[in-house]
């Protein structure tokens, strides 16, 4: 399902959501736009994560940056 990312500036970022139903507790997130494993853990609670965008979802540290302070 593809879905967009809107930034400070309204550009849109398509980006495609895809997960797993079931995983592990040990199991990390994937960051929605790049796909590249984040060091969040999927039992982790959303208020505690780094780069977390409601309504998008885990983003890497470098996504994250590069949507949000350019």
């Amino acid at each position: 399902m593809m879905q967009n990312l809107y930034n400070k500036n309204n550009s849109c970022i398509s980006f495609h959501l895809g997960r797993k139903k079931n995983f592990n507790a040990d199991e990390y997130e994937i960051c929605v736009l790049c796909g590249k494993r984040t060091n969040v853990r999927r039992d982790t609670h959303i208020d505690f994560r780094d780069y977390y965008v409601e309504g998008c979802g885990q983003l890497s540290r470098d996504c994250y940056y590069s949507v949000y302070h350019t």
